[in-house]
């Protein structure tokens, strides 16, 4: 059967032009018919199969048993479907793998339709149903690729699989930064430096110090939702009563938890979307006389805080853990970044401002920013004893800036920037406009570079 060239997951005006063209080689699937209602009517859609399933397979793999197994035992699989359904239709495990098992085989009958050799995503599928689409496709040998921020902004890498942490594409032709563009990263990392909030993301610094104050508003505004609005009110006076105010000292850590639910842990922290076996981890590996500090994300409480990935047992539990203490949230990131010598997160841009500033740094999911960057003070998460081993260790002091390490980046990363950005102070945050840009440049570099071969 002839190979389809590209399905896109997504739709936009350049993909709608793209599709026009060449009709038979690009071709869209969507997640929901009514968001595409106003779109050209003469693109060809596909739906996402849904969780019934009547027919026989024309073909049939002899693993089809291992595919089904192992996808609806993945981790992931089972905490999307939770995340996305089972607060509408709550199932018992049972019928939640009959729902996953029919969900997967309407996925194999649709691919081998299509039979796409590639499948381009807006960014990492992180839907249950895409999710579990994208994980077939890639067994059945589609290429799944998706674009990821780096840290520089603007700049995007292109990546290609979703089973494991995926690899890097690269372009063909190295083509230099400008030196306008070296001066601006140059600049970038000193603003990520600075000791004000200029240096921390435009989000950490809208924090509102105090909840209980909007709790009635809250309710206004999410009527439809008391459960989360309650949840928050009672998550945040828990996190109060456990809170320590003082500072750490310098040889202590501080763990910075995401916002959930969110890429950033689900589906991109693979083995740690739930934070707190990563936390669980750091505990039991702290030299003598450290303590662990967990710091809470701003958006938890200034955002719908879902009762599940946060309840009051969840901060219980973290300071119930051998020296581990929940920290204030009145303190900037810049000032707890400062006082200590390491920090450590899933997969958040906190490593990077604690690069940027000369200190330590532990991922436990080395994909999204991380995925290119080598540095002696960063440690990627592989077991306990090397994590235990990098906790002891002393900061490296480079003599070479952490900005040299990104001298690669050329080769692996597409520029969302159109001109010369003017205000600084708009550097050190996520653009979607650059993201687009540069996701179009990466579709035009396979569709020359890698389709027509």
């Amino acid at each position: 059967m002839k190979k389809l060239k590209i399905l896109f997951g997504f739709h936009d005006e350049y993909i709608g032009k793209l599709c026009k063209k060449y009709p038979k080689d690009f071709q869209i699937i969507r997640k929901r018919k009514e968001n595409y209602l106003n779109f050209e009517s003469d693109l060809k859609f596909y739906d996402y199969p849904s969780f019934e399933y009547h027919e026989k397979l024309n073909s049939i793999d002899n693993n089809l048993d291992k595919l089904i197994k192992n996808i609806i035992w993945n981790e992931q699989t089972l905490m999307l479907y939770d995340r996305d359904f089972s607060g509408i239709n709550f199932g018992t495990l049972s019928l939640r793998s009959v729902k996953i098992t029919n969900y997967i085989l309407s996925c194999i009958s649709l691919l081998k339709k299509l039979n796409p050799k590639f499948i381009f995503f807006h960014n990492m599928p992180h839907q249950f149903k895409s999710w579990v689409f994208a994980i077939i496709a890639e067994t059945l040998g589609s290429k799944i690729v998706y674009p990821e921020f780096t840290v520089i902004p603007w700049r995007y890498y292109l990546v290609e699989g979703i089973g494991n942490p995926g690899k890097l594409i690269a372009k063909n032709n190295k083509i230099s930064k400008t030196k306008d563009e070296i001066a601006t990263i140059t600049s970038l990392f000193k603003l990520r430096a600075l000791n004000s909030e200029k240096s921390i993301p435009k989000y950490a610094s809208n924090i509102k110090k105090n909840y209980n104050l909007r709790f009635i508003s809250d309710f206004k505004k999410y009527w439809n939702r008391p459960d989360l609005v309650l949840n928050k009110y009672l998550c945040y006076n828990q996190y109060k009563k456990l809170q320590y105010n003082q500072n750490p000292r310098k040889k202590d850590v501080v763990f910075f938890l995401h916002y959930q639910p969110e890429l950033s842990t689900l589906p991109r922290g693979y083995g740690f979307a739930q934070q707190f076996q990563a936390i669980n981890l750091i505990a039991h590996s702290l030299p003598n006389g450290t303590n662990l500090y967990v710091r809470e994300h701003p958006s938890t409480f200034e955002n719908l805080c879902t009762w599940k990935e946060r309840t009051r047992e969840f901060y219980k539990s973290i300071v119930n853990l051998p020296n581990v203490r929940i920290l204030s949230l009145n303190k900037p990131s810049y000032k707890i970044i400062n006082r200590c010598d390491t920090i450590a997160t899933i997969s958040g841009t906190s490593a990077i401002e604690a690069l940027a500033r000369g200190k330590k740094a532990i991922i436990f999911s080395p994909v999204g920013p991380y995925m290119m960057l080598d540095n002696e003070n960063l440690h990627k998460y592989k077991d306990l004893k090397n994590l235990k081993n990098f906790l002891k260790k002393k900061i490296v002091k480079r003599k070479d800036d952490f900005i040299k390490s990104l001298r690669n980046y050329d080769k692996y990363t597409m520029s969302g920037i159109e001109k010369k950005i003017k205000d600084i102070n708009k550097m050190n945050t996520v653009n979607l406009k650059w993201r687009d840009n540069a996701r179009v440049k990466w579709i035009d570099f396979l569709i020359k570079s890698q389709i027509s071969k």
